[in-house]
């Protein structure tokens, strides 16, 4: 297993939890023309959630798959309603897409992609 694969997946996981922070505000205003306004805030509690769980990964043993299934189990923990299964079917699915891989290479992330996609759908 390719424990820079793993660090590098925990590091995308820490860029979108920084990046839906950063737009908390206004992912939850543009919400609120549709919805109860309370998006960004609801993406930035998962997403948290995500990032606590995965810096306590041993980066080593964790492979690819296991940080997509401590992602899927942290978000759906940490929010609920129609968003925490939501997240969590698609990090899901994207773990089972990744199982017995160990780099991140461009076959592999078109597959997390589509499992990702699928799983939405799915759900």
């Amino acid at each position: 297993m390719s424990e820079s694969a793993v660090r590098r997946l925990i590091e995308v996981f820490e860029a979108i939890s920084s990046a839906i922070e950063a737009e908390r505000d206004h992912l939850s205003e543009l919400d609120g023309a549709i919805g109860d306004a309370d998006h960004g805030i609801t993406m930035a509690i998962g997403f948290s959630a995500v990032t606590g769980e995965l810096a306590r990964t041993d980066a080593g043993s964790a492979g690819l798959s296991g940080v997509m299934t401590a992602a899927a189990s942290a978000f759906l923990n940490a929010v609920g309603a129609s968003t925490g299964p939501l997240y969590a079917t698609a990090f899901r699915r994207a773990a089972q897409a990744l199982e017995g891989r160990d780099t991140l290479d461009i076959e592999a992330c078109s597959l997390l992609i589509q499992a990702v996609a699928a799983g939405i759908g799915e759900r």
